[in-house]
């Protein structure tokens, strides 16, 4: 990272919150206010045969789906589409510093929002509804997903896509469903190459049972893909964004 990215951030940060977190402030509450009042009515477990199941994490999950929503926009190629790159690439910027401190900044933002969703769970906590230890597994489980959606928007949107967010929810989708796809339909040689073109989210439940049972190397070592996964899209992403000056000038 160089040194005019790392000042650009700041400004970056504050652009999005203005650009987004001002205008969508009520519906994250709202997001937040019912994610709280749902799982202090549903968090309870319920006895089914020898097992216990308990609600918490799926709406953590539902919760985080939605609060990412706004920050899933098609960042780059708006810059395009509205020529938004040609305001910004007139000041002695370049693409790589632009989009590497946008990119930083919508992490940050999206990391703040699975914080927002972690604070608001906590009256499950306290109440005793949720143990702590299913708490803390369910948060490293599906924490990561909004700085996904965030990365794989960035990404959708440099490669051309009109909807970079929902570029990002389908794959993420496809990543959550794959073993029922591949279960399901006969992929065949397509099969290892879906693999790596989706993201592993099958892993968040593998993550979350490894936690649960104290086995805290084992959940490290299943992140791994995921992280790697993460840096990887973000890479593309930022390659991509260099194209902008040439798509502005009608180039592909």
């Amino acid at each position: 990272m160089t040194l005019d990215a790392i000042r650009l951030i700041p400004a970056a940060f504050r652009y999005t919150a203005a650009d987004v977190i001002r205008f969508r402030r009520r519906f994250a509450s709202a997001v937040l206010i019912t994610v709280a009042v749902a799982q202090a009515a549903a968090v309870p477990r319920f006895q089914d045969g020898a097992e216990e199941f308990s609600a918490f994490g799926p709406l953590f999950l539902l919760a985080l789906w939605f609060i990412s929503a706004p920050l899933c926009r098609s960042w780059v190629d708006e810059d395009v589409r509205f020529g938004y790159g040609a305001l910004w690439l007139q000041k002695p910027l370049r693409p790589a510093d632009l989009y590497l401190s946008r990119l930083v900044a919508l992490v940050a933002w999206a990391s703040i929002a699975t914080l927002s969703v972690a604070v608001t769970s906590l009256p499950a906590v306290v109440i005793g509804s949720v143990p702590l230890s299913e708490f803390g597994a369910t948060i490293v489980s599906f924490g990561w997903i909004p700085i996904l959606l965030v990365i794989l928007s960035f990404t959708g949107s440099a490669a051309g896509a009109r909807s970079g967010g929902l570029f990002a929810y389908a794959m993420l989708f496809g990543g959550f469903a794959f073993d029922g796809f591949r279960s399901a339909l006969p992929l065949g040689a397509l099969e290892g190459a879906l693999r790596r073109l989706f993201p592993p989210g099958q892993l968040s439940v593998d993550i979350g049972r490894s936690l649960q049972d104290g086995r805290v190397g084992d959940a490290l070592t299943q992140m791994a893909p995921l992280a790697a996964y993460a840096t990887i899209c973000a890479a593309v992403g930022l390659v991509l964004a260099q194209r902008i000056p040439a798509r502005l000038g009608g180039g592909r």
